[in-house]
């Protein structure tokens, strides 16, 4: 039964017990709201009276360093502990499934992400000002291909006058050279088991849902993970 998280500190608890915590219920998986409304949340968590503390606590995850924020459970908002860093990255750089996603980009996500791989990051509102690029509403697009991808992680950063704009960031840049030295030593098999033990099966768009290859017999434990960023 969820509890009723109050403090940042609780909620980071929770993702370092599970591992992978989605913002919103997952196919009838546990989340951040639902923990903070302490039961299920019917129609839109904007509109529950935890509401205010459901941003609080998301924005405290989103800012530890052993937490990354992306769209990875269900293709949705999902906090994923820095002990699963490595099976993320893992599957992210494997080759096979590379070939397969990278095939199905559209011109524009294919250069996209050629910038952020030459340059290690792209800030969408910079980029969407100079005319050799496209406009930065359809540069989102690109961007989004990148991210349903794992190709690329997304966030937000300031703009001009306020704004917030995307960034996108390669892997190299987004995660710690310890998290790319540690998803070496993975099989694929036993990363993407590690990463499904812990709640974070990935969407099928991710191209790994699809891998030719057999499974291995791999089962970690569903238990608390362990570990952080260093």
């Amino acid at each position: 039964m969820p509890g009723h998280l109050e403090t940042p500190a609780e909620a980071l608890a929770l993702v370092r017990e599970r591992g992978a915590l989605p913002l919103t219920p997952v196919g009838g998986s546990d989340s951040l709201a639902e923990q903070v409304a302490g039961g299920r949340v019917q129609g839109s968590w904007c509109d529950h009276p935890a509401s205010a503390r459901i941003v609080e606590l998301s924005a405290a995850l989103e800012a530890s360093p052993e937490v990354l924020t992306l769209k990875l459970v269900g293709g949705k908002v999902t906090f994923l502990h820095a002990a699963l860093w490595p099976a993320l990255l893992r599957i992210a750089h494997d080759a096979r499934r590379l070939e397969r996603v990278r095939a199905g980009l559209s011109p524009a996500a294919v250069r996209l992400l050629e910038e952020v791989e030459r340059a290690g990051e792209a800030h969408l509102d910079q980029l969407g000002r100079q005319n050799s690029w496209p406009p930065e509403r359809d540069l989102a697009r690109a961007a989004k291909e990148l991210e349903a991808g794992l190709l690329a992680h997304l966030s937000t950063g300031a703009a001009e006058r306020g704004r917030q704009s995307v960034v996108v960031r390669s892997w190299a840049a987004a995660l710690p050279a310890t998290a790319h030295r540690r998803a070496a030593q993975l099989t694929f098999e036993g990363a993407l088991e590690l990463l499904r033990s812990h709640g974070a099966a990935l969407a099928p768009s991710s191209g790994a849902c699809t891998d030719p290859r057999p499974r291995a017999p791999t089962r970690p434990s569903r238990g608390r993970v362990s570990g952080g960023r260093s």
